[in-house]
């Protein structure tokens, strides 16, 4: 899950039970790493942690080791670049998927990265250069013209582990309905793909919450 810098205004937690709550305060309070624990409702409560976007791979790993002892659900939403989630059961992440709003610009920089090395700074070539900007133009079409880059998005979906959240087996169906090719392929329908999701899991109240906004709170 790439994500480009952004403003406060998103949504980035990473989610667990309730009953679980002590164990995450105690198991948190021996990191480094400053965070806030914070209820949502009577089935979720919210870890923020200060890389909130898991920038760091030591953010991850904490994640993969904290859930030997809890399972978590980490979601992201910005408005305005995409949504995704990632889910780590007994000292695995087994589930992670990410909406790229952009995403057939994103794999078209990608390709060209991997085509053409010698190209240093590649994003203004493609971006800025006449040349460049044909170019751009070009992967975009091979990627919207090529289910397998799209089919990668989905490719680690594994929406069967939500039901260790006590997600039961009808949501869990409908969760591998919407979170498929067809199911976000309407791009205008961005925002309520995010709702049907949140509401899904029953976390509609995670909205625009992350580590700067508690610490300001």
């Amino acid at each position: 899950m790439n994500r480009p810098a952004t403003e406060t205004t998103y949504t980035a937690g990473v989610l667990f039970l309730n009953q679980q709550v002590n164990q995450v305060k105690a198991w948190m309070s021996h990191s480094s790493m400053l965070f806030f624990v914070r209820p949502l409702n009577d089935k979720w409560s919210v870890l923020f942690i200060q890389d909130d976007k898991l920038d760091q791979q030591s953010s991850v790993d904490l994640l993969v080791e904290f859930s030997k002892f809890v399972s978590t659900l980490y979601f992201f939403h910005d408005e305005d670049w995409g949504w995704g989630y990632r889910i780590f059961v007994n000292g695995f992440e087994v589930a992670c998927f990410y909406d790229d709003y952009h995403f057939d610009h994103t794999t078209a920089v990608k390709l060209a990265q991997e085509r053409y090395p010698h190209i240093e700074d590649i994003l203004s070539y493609l971006y800025f250069d006449k040349e460049g900007r044909a170019l751009l133009e070009e992967l975009v079409e091979e990627v919207n013209n090529s289910p397998e880059y799209v089919e990668q998005q989905f490719a680690d979906r594994n929406v069967e582990f939500f039901k260790v959240f006590n997600i039961d087996l009808e949501n869990v169906e409908r969760l591998k309905q919407l979170i498929c090719i067809e199911g976000l392929r309407d791009k205008r329908l961005h925002w309520r793909q995010v709702k049907d999701f949140k509401a899904l899991l029953k976390i509609s109240e995670l909205e625009k919450m992350n580590f700067h906004t508690e610490k300001e709170a």
